[in-house]
């Protein structure tokens, strides 16, 4: 792959078992789409991220899809949350702890940071949980 190229994708290892094939998958830039993004990604990881926009999508219709940070963003006002594909596991980002709280609180196994939750390909993902935490983080609770 010429250098060009490279700068246009970053690798992702992948694990034994996924779709993605023994070299990695290679995650795209800024300039595709959401939806590009996503099936682009291993099987696990697309079924999961897909489930999330399309729960997104219904729990709150008026919302802004576009690529942002290199990742499907959620837009409604000043309001914002993204799905992100990360080396290890699958990002929601919410930019407020008080947002996720609720969700720690119930999934204390999860790893989450400030304002995300890291969900690892061998956990539950809590869709509910997120669900709420996306309402809130779009300013509808």
């Amino acid at each position: 792959m010429d250098a060009k190229k490279l700068r246009a994708f970053h690798f992702v290892p992948s694990w034994d078992g996924l779709d993605c094939g023994k070299l990695g998958h290679m995650v795209p830039d800024v300039k595709t789409g959401s939806q590009e993004y996503i099936d682009s990604l291993p099987r696990i990881r697309r079924d999961r991220l897909s489930e999330l926009k399309e729960r997104f999508e219904r729990a709150v219709p008026e919302v802004q899809l576009t690529m942002r940070y290199k990742m499907p963003t959620f837009e409604r006002g000043d309001h914002w949350a993204c799905l992100g594909n990360q080396k290890h596991h699958i990002s929601i980002y919410f930019c407020s702890e008080a947002i996720i709280a609720p969700v720690v609180a119930n999934n204390p196994k999860l790893n989450c940071g400030k304002g995300c939750v890291r969900i690892r390909d061998t956990q539950e993902v809590p869709i509910e949980d997120l669900v709420d935490a996306y309402r809130r983080a779009m300013g509808l609770a």
